[in-house]
């Protein structure tokens, strides 16, 4: 018997800058949680990761650095073991699962190879 094991997290809502209702450590406490992803991931042997939905808080409005620094954080859990992402309702235009791929930050991480993105 052949066993897979995924580590799964979702509602990231990455962003630099807070929503209303969070304190400034936001995206501090975002970057610590993806570090244990990895972490947890690397320990437990994971044989992929599956991130799903709101990867970014603000579609349309994601900057560039924002986009780096997830990046980042994606490069390294996905060269351990691979990562699956699944498009949330922040990451899409009007809820057309097309726009994840063609013109939001989801679709970048997928070009530059930091996930595989499933539809």
């Amino acid at each position: 018997m052949t066993t897979t094991s995924v580590l799964v997290f979702g509602d990231l809502h990455y962003s630099h800058e807070p929503p209303a209702s969070r304190r400034d450590s936001y995206r501090a406490e975002i970057e610590m949680m993806l570090t244990e992803v990895f972490t947890l991931a690397k320990k437990i042997g994971s044989d992929a990761v599956l991130s799903v939905g709101d990867h970014f808080h603000r579609k349309g409005r994601t900057s560039h650095a924002e986009v780096r620094a997830i990046l980042f954080h994606y490069r390294t859990i996905n060269d351990l073991c691979g990562l699956y992402a699944i498009p949330g309702n922040h990451d899409m235009v009007g809820h057309n699962l097309a726009t994840a791929k063609d013109s939001q930050p989801l679709g970048v991480l997928e070009r530059a190879g930091v996930l595989h993105l499933l539809s």
